[in-house]
């Protein structure tokens, strides 16, 4: 059954959120890391993971995730409306410190990617960690890569090199753009990926051939 989904209403409400985004860093000691990844069976099927991670060892504690159906499509920039409400299930039910999302922060159109979604709704310090550029203009600062807004010249996010290609971070909810950037690279090792975002989206993928 498909659902009828309103862009108009939903860009009004990212514009909104995005308002409640705080880009300092409002947390303590972090002990727990969550790390949440999602795949499709089809179009109309997710797979959604979510793992707790002790932090600084990133053993992994527990895992949950969900399978189910999925009614609303993929909007490029609208992604959270898809994916996010199977996280932020996930997440109710678990203890964490730090949310750590596949997708991005602040380095968006309307400056509420997935991460300062899940990050708003839930309250919790976030950050979003990408493939690919979504949004921003990449500069070089102090010998760094960084993402720029192009209309404020704000710093929204940075690029890390990982086993030779690029990751964009950026910061989601309550952590800035440095501590966010150096956050992350405490998680690369000997993945492309941050630890905790590299299991889960194993999980993810094992998860996906079992229930196709």
């Amino acid at each position: 059954m498909k659902t009828y989904f309103n862009v108009s209403r939903a860009i009004a409400l990212q514009r909104y959120l995005s308002k409640k985004v705080i880009l300092n860093d409002r947390y303590d000691r972090i002990s727990r890391i969550v790390a949440v990844d999602s795949s499709f069976i089809g179009n109309n099927k997710i797979v959604a993971v979510a793992g707790v991670f002790e932090y600084p060892s990133l053993n992994m504690i527990e895992y949950k995730y969900i399978v189910d159906d999925v009614k609303i499509p993929y909007i490029p920039g609208l992604l959270a409306f898809r994916e996010a409400p199977f996280y932020i299930k996930l997440l109710s039910k678990m203890t964490f410190d730090i949310i750590l999302v596949d997708g991005h922060g602040v380095a968006h159109p309307r400056f509420l990617g997935i991460a300062a979604h899940v990050g708003i709704v839930l309250n919790k310090p976030s950050i979003g960690v990408a493939k690919k550029k979504l949004y921003g203009d990449i500069r070089v600062f102090r010998n760094k890569m960084i993402i720029v807004d192009p209309k404020s010249n704000k710093i929204i996010g940075s690029i890390l090199k990982s086993h030779g290609k690029n990751l964009y971070v950026s910061p989601g909810h309550c952590i800035s753009v440095e501590s966010a950037t150096l956050f992350v690279k405490s998680l690369l090792r000997n993945y492309y990926l941050p630890v905790p975002l590299h299991i889960v989206d194993r999980l993810t993928k094992e998860l996906k051939k079992k229930y196709r």
